[in-house]
């Protein structure tokens, strides 16, 4: 649900600042203002993005007093669009603030929702909201800063916002045990031996007991919480199994929480914006007094299954050349999942999908081609990773360097946008045109170039234009009339994961038709746009990923209940 967020001023007419802010949550318990915020983040189930009005509206009548509540309820009922007091972002960024400003605990009752009025706190929320935006200079600059500001601005935001858990859960289980490079091949990596020689986990241990915390916050309803039927709060016993060795349950919690000094140190040592939450994503677990460990979100602990392996392997290599290596095998390991992903989904004639089309010579025309009648569309695929200073800092120059850096490059070092200019012009060259080993595109019409990025951020807004800004600068489409290039499209493998369920049915061009029609500077993206092309309204599911998320819970049930079968039905309940 895209909403936007009530603030302290609407409410007070006042403004807030970081410091009145930080003064606000000195009066109040470390532990006991982030077991709120993890309390808060179960209720609403942030991660889903169904809205969940009637506990959103139950919320505000908990957390302020009659005078604020009825002014935030009337400023959402008078809106023509969501209004929101609560949400991810916020939560996170609050809990990140009391890190570092909240008192030290000494006896701490975790039950502040209890609390009339949770003590005044409810404020600290409000406040929050006028403190998560950046103010930029230049909001009517050239069209590539508008572009620059609006990725700034929802990079952060789309990353707080619902997402796709199963897909993602899917994704990690397929990356770590299937698609990785062929063992004798120069570029393989033995990562899941790093990880295990590293933290003394099997990969299979560790995904199981992620599966198993994770199933338990995405289980939770807030009339449970209410009603005190079920906590947020969990202790070790609660992973104890009589076939369980202990060591492994230290060798997890140790991996995936740290107690709240111990976040507060990181995030004071490092921290590129208020969004930055990149130390709750290293550790999504707390662990409170006497030993009670709350999650602060189940995005970021499904995010562990997703890239946990991997960077807990990355952090152990002391040398550059084996980083670099983890890095191309994890890079080819995604290029893999990408070509099964939609191979498997374009099996039929409106989708013929080919995986690294090749010239005559061996050399690669680029990622994937997908024929669909009399259009072509032309994929590179992008496993890099985007820096936390980039994303969330808030400066332009910094953000356009790292994407020029990873998805444009340079004439001699071609990425992203030159790889796929150089291809479109070199095979649909007028005169001489570029044969591809076993494809035929001499009838084709129409090329679509898609960029699809690992990363989020291949999924923000204002991606895709600043990218086709870039690429006027030195790709002239017009050489290639009468036949049409569009515009550049940029997804983010979660994008390319919710697509992949339409193309049983439906011509891959079809839907990036449907996206820009709706979008004719593509300038939003494409989960966050109507489309045409899909007239239920909602996506189909990709019944082969579902199958693989379906297989981590098989794997969780195989460790943590040995002799039995995890039920299907309920783990696709839980999300």
């Amino acid at each position: 649900m895209l909403g936007t967020y009530i603030s302290y001023r609407d409410v007070t007419g006042k403004p807030c600042t970081i410091d009145s802010l930080k003064e606000f949550l000195s009066k109040y318990k470390r532990s006991e203002v982030l077991h709120l915020s993890s309390f808060l983040n179960a209720a609403l189930e942030s991660w889903s993005g169904t809205g969940r009005e009637e506990v959103h509206v139950r919320l505000i009548e908990f957390a302020f007093p009659p005078e604020h509540a009825t002014i935030l309820k009337q400023l959402i009922s008078s809106s023509s669009h969501p209004r929101l007091v609560f949400h991810r972002a916020q939560l996170l960024f609050v809990a990140k603030q009391a890190l570092c400003s909240c008192r030290e605990d000494e006896e701490t009752v975790l039950d502040m929702f209890r609390q009339p009025y949770w003590g005044g706190f409810g404020l600290a929320f409000l406040m929050a909201n006028d403190l998560l935006h950046f103010e930029f200079p230049n909001r009517d600059g050239t069209a590539e800063q508008q572009a620059l500001i609006r990725m700034a601005h929802s990079i952060p935001l789309l990353e707080s916002g619902p997402t796709n858990i199963p897909n993602k859960i899917g994704r990690a289980w397929l990356m770590l045990k299937t698609f990785g490079p062929p063992a004798e091949s120069k570029n393989y990596f033995k990562i899941e031996e790093a990880f295990q020689l590293t933290t003394g986990l099997s990969t299979d241990d560790y995904l199981a007991f992620c599966v198993g915390m994770i199933s338990h916050y995405l289980g939770i309803t807030f009339e449970q919480l209410e009603k005190r039927k079920e906590s947020i709060g969990l202790s070790k016993d609660w992973f104890k199994r009589p076939h369980i060795d202990f060591a492994l349950i230290d060798a997890f919690l140790k991996d995936v929480s740290a107690p709240p000094a111990t976040l507060a140190d990181n995030f004071s040592s490092r921290d590129w914006g208020p969004l930055d939450m990149t130390w709750f994503r290293d550790k999504p677990v707390c662990m409170l007094k006497g030993s009670i460990l709350v999650a602060m979100d189940a995005r970021l602990l499904s995010e562990k299954l997703e890239s946990g392996v991997f960077w807990r392997v990355h952090s152990s290599l002391d040398k550059a050349k084996d980083k670099e290596r983890l890095h191309i095998h994890w890079g080819i390991t995604f290029e893999n999942y990408m070509n099964w992903l939609l191979g498997q989904a374009c099996r039929n004639s409106r989708n013929i999908f080919h995986a690294s089309p090749k010239y005559p010579n061996g050399e690669e025309v680029c990622d994937a081609i997908i024929v669909c009648g009399d259009c072509a569309v032309l994929l590179e695929y992008k496993g890099s990773t985007f820096t936390a200073e980039s994303k969330y800092r808030g400066d332009l120059n910094e953000l356009a360097i790292e994407i020029n850096d990873n998805l444009v490059g340079s004439e001699t070092r071609r990425k992203g946008i030159r790889q796929l200019a150089k291809s479109i012009l070199t095979v649909f060259d007028k005169e001489t045109p570029a044969e591809i080993t076993g494809i035929d595109l001499s009838r084709i019409t129409t090329i679509f170039p898609v960029i699809v990025t690992r990363d989020d951020i291949g999924g923000c807004w204002g991606i895709s234009s600043y990218l086709q800004m870039q690429a006027d600068k030195f790709f002239n489409r017009r050489k290639l009339r009468p036949r049409t290039v569009t515009p550049i499209f940029c997804l983010s493998s979660e994008g390319i994961e919710t697509l992949s369920g339409e193309l049983q049915n439906k011509r891959m061009t079809d839907l990036l038709e449907g996206w820009y029609k709706n979008d004719r500077r593509i300038s939003w993206s494409f989960q966050t746009i109507d489309n045409s092309a899909i007239r239920s309204g909602s996506f189909e599911k990709n019944t082969e990923l579902n199958t693989a998320f379906l297989a981590v819970f098989e794997n969780a049930a195989h460790v943590l209940f040995p002799g039995t079968k995890s039920d299907h039905h309920e783990a696709e309940q839980s999300t």
